[in-house]
């Protein structure tokens, strides 16, 4: 049994924030979810 991974890269965003913004990460990674890049 093959599986289909996605191809495109995956962007994930997450937000810290109360009133304001306090903190902001993105993580990339690829269809078999292996991280690529992470910014905070």
């Amino acid at each position: 049994m093959s599986r289909t991974y996605y191809k495109l890269p995956l962007v994930w965003i997450k937000l810290q924030k109360t009133d304001k913004i306090l903190e902001i990460a993105c993580v990339i990674t690829d269809g078999k979810l292996r991280k690529l890049v992470e910014v905070r």
